[in-house]
């Protein structure tokens, strides 16, 4: 069983890009740092991000990176 983690009780993780080893430890999210989720359906559905494909964090330079790859807002 999968225990979910509130991003407020969360004590320290590495970031989910392949081969980098950023990490942090301690509590909550380190300024930069951003929560990644992939999920179907609205993600306001609480529903659908406990059965999210994928979750994960991702570094400052990590995020930096995918979000340069997304369409301007």
């Amino acid at each position: 069983m999968v225990r979910e983690i509130p991003l407020s009780e969360l004590k320290g993780c590495m970031c989910a890009w392949e081969g980098c080893k950023e990490a942090f430890e301690g509590d909550g999210l380190p300024p930069g740092w951003r929560v990644l989720v992939i999920a179907r359906g609205l993600l306001f559905d609480a529903q659908n991000l406990l059965n999210a494909d994928r979750d994960a964090v991702l570094c400052p330079e990590h995020f930096r990176q995918i979000d340069s790859l997304l369409k301007s807002k």
